[in-house]
């Protein structure tokens, strides 16, 4: 059974909304919110079998889910960003259902488009609302963070290590890595990693092959750029691709 859908990759989220298809058993580093739009959704975890309006699945918590007739929405969320440290404490046994009045509320919340400030309004409807960064006296620092934000992007290479980018913004690389956190909701090293997926598997979706789009996005090879994608949403690259491609 194969996926039909649609997906959205942004800078520590995902989503996707269709029907789900075949995955093999899988643990990944995002958390998961599944939401039935026509019914229930399911996963299996060991040998038990959990189906309920919405399910909550928590970080490296080996599962498969479940294929659906009907429609559902998948969000995933890295688990070291504020976001998903705050959806981490509701999901301590591993997973957590979400009732039919619950899953109503996410749905009508749920984010349209690939900004992170979409995410707000549903992260607070799970009662895990994102702090906002705390406000810092030092303005010009922030301002060569937040440029390098803007440009990271843009560049040729996603593999910079951080005491270079620290350095780059004139701060120390525990200074750097402190106002970047708290800019971004998320460490520098898992924000490149998504960076990174999301420039892959563009190109990707593109044409190009897997080993081009792998090496072009700063991955060894396409092997690598497969693992990764397995790790963070349980299917394989040209699934996502051709998910991605139908935006």
């Amino acid at each position: 059974m194969s996926w039909h859908g649609r997906a959205i990759l942004a800078n520590g989220w995902a989503t996707f909304e269709g029907r789900t298809g075949d995955n093999r058993p899988h643990a990944h580093h995002a958390l998961q919110l599944a939401v039935g739009m026509d019914g229930e959704v399911g996963i299996r975890i060991a040998d038990d079998e959990v189906r309920a309006p919405g399910l909550l699945i928590g970080a490296d918590v080996v599962h498969v889910l479940l294929p659906t007739a009907g429609r559902l929405r998948l969000l995933f969320v890295d688990r070291e960003s504020q976001a998903g440290r705050r959806l981490s404490a509701g999901c301590r046994r591993g997973f957590r259902v979400l009732d039919a009045r619950t899953c109503a509320i996410l749905r009508a919340l749920w984010p349209a488009d690939d900004n992170p400030d979409a995410l707000q309004p549903l992260l607070s409807a799970l009662a895990c609302p994102v702090c906002p960064p705390r406000a810092h006296s030092d303005s010009a620092a922030l301002a060569r963070v937040r440029a390098l934000v803007d440009a990271l992007p843009h560049r040729e290479r996603l593999d910079l290590p951080q005491a270079a980018l620290a350095a780059e913004a004139a701060l120390s690389p525990s200074r750097f890595a402190h106002l970047f956190r708290g800019m971004t909701g998320l460490p520098l090293r898992p924000w490149l990693r998504w960076l990174r997926l999301q420039r892959a598997l563009r190109l990707a979706a593109t044409g190009r092959s897997l080993t081009e789009a792998a090496h072009a996005a700063g991955f060894a090879d396409a092997a690598h750029l497969t693992r990764t994608v397995r790790r963070h949403f349980g299917i394989a690259p040209s699934t996502l691709v051709s998910l991605l491609a139908r935006r």
